[in-house]
């Protein structure tokens, strides 16, 4: 599964299946192997899944479970992943640790590196990140490849994250990898949501 921004699939809502997840879309993949036996991914269009003869009602969650048992999360610190693309040092995988520092910054994908900002909506992943932290997380959609996990334990403002978010995306991020605009929280007990920065500037 991919998770992408609403925009990308303008025009082509009708050839291919969408769930809206938050204010971002959900789009389906096939997996197959080419003629020298590599994997390939390909859109799935509405007329493979019916021919497949999944009900469209079900389809969310057999991706959701295909994904999570083919493609494994991967946790890096920010600090580590940086220093890999600078210096071309190995990064370590940081997922299984049993304790994570909350006054660190994460970035998660999955293990392919390619549309692992879905992990984002792995309940299961995410909450075993926040057990493991000791405190619910934001999370800040750096493109469609991973998502920046930020400790609520360090006190961020939320809206100074989402004009990080905003800066990043209009001069870094291209189109195709562009996801969104929001920030997202997450916490065991309610879920992932879009985190909602103008009722808590009016608490202030």
């Amino acid at each position: 599964m991919r998770l992408m921004s609403a925009k990308s699939i303008e025009g082509v809502e009708d050839k291919y299946p969408f769930d809206k997840k938050l204010d971002m879309v959900v789009g389906y993949r096939v997996l197959s192997e080419n003629e020298d036996g590599a994997t390939v991914s390909s859109p799935l269009t509405n007329t493979a899944l019916e021919e497949a003869g999944i009900k469209r009602e079900e389809l969310y969650d057999l991706a959701l479970k295909n994904t999570a048992a083919i493609f494994k999360p991967e946790l890096y610190t920010l600090e580590a992943l940086v220093t890999r693309i600078c210096e071309g040092t190995p990064a370590s995988n940081i997922m299984e640790e049993r304790v994570l520092d909350s006054s660190e910054v994460y970035v998660l994908t999955n293990q392919s590196g390619m549309f692992g900002a879905s992990e984002m909506l792995q309940d299961q992943t995410l909450n075993k990140i926040c057990e493991r932290l000791g405190c619910p997380v934001y999370i800040l959609p750096s493109s469609i490849h991973e998502c920046i996990l930020v400790p609520k334990a360090q006190g961020s403002d939320p809206a100074a994250l989402k004009e990080t978010v905003g800066a990043v995306n209009s001069t870094v991020v291209s189109e195709y990898d562009f996801l969104s605009d929001s920030v997202y929280e997450f916490d065991v007990q309610n879920g992932i949501r879009i985190c909602d920065i103008e009722a808590r500037a009016e608490a202030i």
